[in-house]
């Protein structure tokens, strides 16, 4: 299967099944508060998701403890929502519609191993940046480093930094699909993760940029949509009534955005599944 057909395949999956697109939505949510399991480039959720909830939805001065609620609720649920997707896709690849419930069963069963695998990442990730940020501090108050000089060498130890980042970004998409279609435990499914993305290298990098190209894209997408609504809604309310004109257009909004969002994060999960197996496949 070639990236064109990878594209269409996920894409009519996305458009289709839209009985799916819950999980699709709580695979992004979890970055409106700084959270995600990453399934490549998802920022469409934190452009537009966050932004609009915390205009329209999040009360002002809302308590912090709120957030220590609702964070192992978003957690499970994207982890919960990204082994259903990798389900849906990966068992049945002539795309066909599935049972909601059944596939929240299934991803039920994936969620510690999909929760360990994005922690194990995150912690070596964000683990190299704090050790990275350490030493410079430790080293500053050895030595008396000009400033251009410390800002340089920053820059310079930022470089490992995204490297790690990118290739955790990769490693994660395939060992959560060697998790939940193969049954491979958690050290073995990041193992699986680096093997593939060694042995297909060349491939593997055209498949992210191609995803971080549909991401940009799908951002730019759904801030023209926006926008053509707040202008919508803002002619409707000098020509009509303003005050049935904002509400009718906060809710066209946030419904609009919420549907970009769920598609986006159903489109991208299959979009790496088709193109894991398709790699299992021709490797």
């Amino acid at each position: 299967m070639g990236l064109d057909e990878c594209i269409k395949s996920s894409l009519r999956f996305a458009l289709r099944n839209r009985k799916l697109w819950i999980f699709g939505f709580f695979l992004n949510v979890s970055l409106g508060v700084g959270l995600k399991v990453p399934t490549g480039s998802d920022e469409l959720a934190e452009v537009s998701l966050a932004q609009v909830s915390s205009i329209f939805v999040r009360p002002p001065g809302s308590p912090i403890w709120l957030l220590f609620v609702l964070l192992p609720v978003l957690i499970f649920m994207a982890c919960v929502s990204s082994a259903a997707l990798i389900e849906a896709v990966g068992r049945n690849r002539s795309l066909r519609g599935f049972s909601p419930k059944s596939l929240w069963e299934q991803g039920k069963r994936y969620y510690a191993r999909i929760f360990a695998i994005s922690a194990l990442l995150y912690i070596v990730v964000w683990g190299m940046l704090l050790v990275e940020v350490a030493f410079l501090s430790f080293l500053s108050t050895l030595i008396d480093i000009p400033a251009l000089n410390l800002l340089l060498a920053a820059v310079f130890l930022l470089i490992p930094f995204l490297l790690l980042a990118f290739a955790s970004i990769i490693v994660g998409n395939f060992a959560r699909r060697a998790c939940v279609l193969d049954g491979k435990g958690v050290f073995e499914s990041l193992r699986e993760g680096v093997r593939l993305a060694r042995r297909t290298f060349t491939r593997t990098l055209t498949i992210w940029l191609v995803d971080a190209g549909l991401s940009i894209f799908a951002i730019l997408l759904t801030l023209y949509v926006i926008g053509s609504l707040v202008i919508g809604f803002a002619v409707l309310g000098i020509a009509w009534n303003p005050g049935i004109a904002q509400v009718l257009g906060i809710i066209t909004v946030l419904f609009a955005t919420l549907a970009l969002v769920a598609v986006k994060g159903t489109f991208s999960s299959s979009y790496w599944t088709l193109a894991y197996c398709d790699l299992q496949e021709t490797r």
